[in-house]
């Protein structure tokens, strides 16, 4: 029997430690169409905003193997998260949960120029007019994809 005084100090207990992101999800289930269906919906977004799964983990303050267990529907959203990532994402949740058609813009196919064309803003308004005029000789020069 253990007769210490109720003020020492407790031995560890697990139900005072900080819980991560990670472990305040809802415990691993099977995956279930309509998770999956979000899962897949949460890749086009994220790819569309030309976001990897390193970066959308940082924003979330998770790790890149959550992502993409939630992306894969091998782990269900919970509501707090849900709100998260479309915050991260910049869309609705109705959209996110496929309640609402997605507005989102296929990607182009090469990254690094989404990349680019995102830093675009960052440009004075001079620097950006030069640029498109640069940009659009550049178009005129090839053939027309019809």
């Amino acid at each position: 029997m253990d007769l210490r005084s109720p003020t020492s100090a407790p031995r560890s207990r697990p139900y005072h430690r900080v819980c991560t992101l990670e472990e305040r999800t809802v415990a691993k289930r099977p995956p279930v169409e309509e998770t999956t269906a979000i899962g897949r919906r949460l890749v086009e977004i994220r790819r569309a905003r030309g976001i990897t799964q390193v970066e959308m983990a940082k924003k979330l303050d998770a790790t890149q193997s959550f992502v993409s267990k939630y992306e894969r529907g091998d782990v269900r959203l919970s509501g707090s998260l849900i709100i998260k990532l479309a915050a991260v994402l910049g869309v609705s949740t109705d959209e996110l949960l496929g309640l609402k058609e997605s507005t989102v813009v296929k990607p182009p196919k090469d990254r690094r120029l989404l990349r680019r064309l995102q830093s675009f803003d960052r440009l004075s308004k001079r620097d950006r007019e030069a640029l498109l005029r640069t940009v659009d000789a550049f178009l005129s020069k090839a053939p027309d994809p019809r």
